[in-house]
């Protein structure tokens, strides 16, 4: 299941805090902290990319949707000024 946008953001802020925390408090980084950073990263795109794909499928049906519904003679045609 695909995650709401808003956790996605809730889940990418925290990640933020977290490594601007770590980073200005510690001041001592271990690797695995950095490999966990960038396994949330990778996974916060990967849960980005597939929302992107679900709004981009609902688009392309909504304007499937519309096209069945406008006819071209529906459209009006604008008239060039000489």
């Amino acid at each position: 299941m695909v995650k709401n946008i808003y956790e996605i953001v809730d889940e990418a802020k925290d990640l933020r805090e977290s490594v601007h925390e770590t980073w200005k408090v510690k001041k001592e980084i271990k690797p695995s902290e950095i490999a966990g950073w960038v396994e949330k990263t990778l996974v916060l795109q990967e849960n980005l990319a597939m929302k992107v794909d679900e709004i981009m499928e609902r688009l392309v049906r909504i304007e499937d949707e519309v096209r069945r519904k406008i006819r071209p003679e529906q459209i009006p045609k604008i008239k060039k000024k000489k």
